[in-house]
């Protein structure tokens, strides 16, 4: 049984980690020693748990949690550091 928010899988959760770190699906999976259509599937398992569109939202949705803060929260943010500049 998966104990985390989205009932991700062991493989999912490590996929998702790298996809954090900046990695692309194509080294993620020579990281992985799979194919780069096994990391699209994982990635793809991980938008349909998360009910995220694309692997961008995905990632902005998991900094978002680790922040703490909600996704038009980051928008503001990011805009009041735009302008600050």
């Amino acid at each position: 049984m998966n104990n985390n928010l989205f009932g991700l899988t062991e493989r999912e959760l490590v996929v998702l980690t790298y996809s954090l770190k900046g990695k692309s699906n194509r080294d993620i999976a020579e990281k992985l020693f799979v194919t780069l259509s096994s990391i699209k599937a994982h990635i793809h398992n991980l938008l349909e748990k998360t009910n995220t569109k694309t692997k961008q939202e995905l990632i902005a949705k998991f900094y978002c949690m680790l922040l703490n803060t909600e996704i038009d929260d980051i928008d503001v943010m990011i805009e009041n550091f735009v302008h600050k500049q």
